[in-house]
């Protein structure tokens, strides 16, 4: 290919296993090339679940060999040790992740902005029934103040006054104290307890709602989280899963000798066969085959074959191929024993679907 380094995918081999750690080279195989391959890393957010998984995408052998012949990827071997990261690489490290903070940072607001938007008339509704409330206060305290007081002008008009400015006085001496908020809230709590008992006596009833004289903290409307979120605490640590060129450069490149065995090499040959038909595969283990084969992707269709890969010449006993027969039927699909003729060296198709009986 003209452009070979820019238009390869780049494949890491460890341990005999096959790794794609760039997004953008994950995405190409499986839209452009059909690989799929298989996600084994956990999300940054869900760490604690196997549903869902990210990167590193695994390769098996026979995926990663179509790339490499096909000249569609290049492999290096990858250290079980890395070395330290330069000077460079941490500068650059952490310019990545000042400009991560400020998108993330951005994004945060941009959220808040349209969840305060789509939340403003449940605000306002909250808003209504807490001044609803406070008038049903006002109107429920008021008439007993009222009657309170007739009763009192019809004993002694004086007395009444005067009671009526101590209780005022103390009520502004509240508020005050009020506006000079302390931080003990044990103290403040018995302070509010016994000037509301003191104005029960001044006012020689006693009031069933003491709600109006309990204290609000302002402070209490500070939300916490968006203060995180908005600081570098608050925000999500981007690893760079691209091998930087310099480092890249350093690495050698892989050797691959798969496939070796007989074994390998015809199920190299079957995969490579049903690729070039158009099929995505992936492994067939879970449904005791060795392949499956899709007509699309595999987010969209579902598996048509169990691959079921035998060796020409081997015997086939009539219980296996009713076994592999029922279990296609038994999970909507269609057995497929492939081999390869050693005389003429084409591979064969036979498929297998139990019709029950009749």
């Amino acid at each position: 290919m003209a452009d070979g380094a820019e238009t390869c995918v780049t494949l890491f081999s460890q341990s005999s296993k096959v790794f794609v750690w760039n997004p953008e080279d994950a995405e190409k195989i499986r839209v452009e090339y059909r690989i799929v391959g298989s996600l084994i890393g956990s999300l940054p957010r869900k760490p604690k679940q196997n549903h869902c998984f990210s990167l590193p995408l695994l390769l098996s052998q026979a995926e990663a060999t179509l790339l490499l012949n096909k000249g569609l990827a290049r492999m290096f071997d990858l250290p079980e040790n890395l070395p330290v990261p330069s000077n460079e690489e941490v500068k650059t490290f952490h310019e990545l992740r000042h400009d991560s903070v400020v998108k993330q940072r951005e994004l945060f607001e941009r959220e808040r902005e349209e969840k305060q938007v789509e939340l403003a008339e449940i605000i306002e509704e909250g808003r209504r029934r807490k001044r609803k409330l406070r008038e049903k206060d006002e109107n429920v305290t008021s008439p007993v103040k009222k009657v309170k007081s007739e009763e009192l002008e019809e004993g002694n008009p004086e007395k009444c006054n005067q009671k009526e400015e101590k209780v005022a006085n103390q009520l502004d001496s509240k508020g005050n104290i009020d506006n000079g908020l302390t931080t003990n809230e044990e103290s403040v709590r018995k302070t509010d307890s016994i000037e509301a008992h003191h104005i029960e006596i001044e006012l020689g009833c006693k009031r069933k709602d003491k709600s109006s004289l309990q204290r609000v903290s302002p402070n209490r409307d500070i939300n916490h989280e968006e203060t995180k979120a908005l600081s570098a605490l608050g925000t999500l640590i981007h690893i760079p899963t691209i091998m930087p060129s310099q480092r890249l450069q350093t690495l050698s490149i892989a050797h691959w000798t798969y496939p070796h065995t007989e074994t390998e090499k015809l199920h190299y040959r079957v995969f490579l066969d049903l690729w070039e038909k158009g099929y995505y595969l992936t492994s067939g283990v879970k449904f005791g085959g060795d392949l499956l084969a899709y007509p699309g992707d595999p987010f969209r269709y579902h598996s048509y074959f169990i691959v079921i890969i035998v060796p020409w010449g081997k015997k086939i006993t009539p219980f296996e191929m009713i076994s592999a027969g029922r279990l296609g039927a038994t999970v909507k699909k269609t057995a497929l024993i492939c081999s390869i003729n050693d005389e003429t060296d084409e591979i064969l198709y036979t498929s297998i679907k139990w019709s029950g009986i009749s």
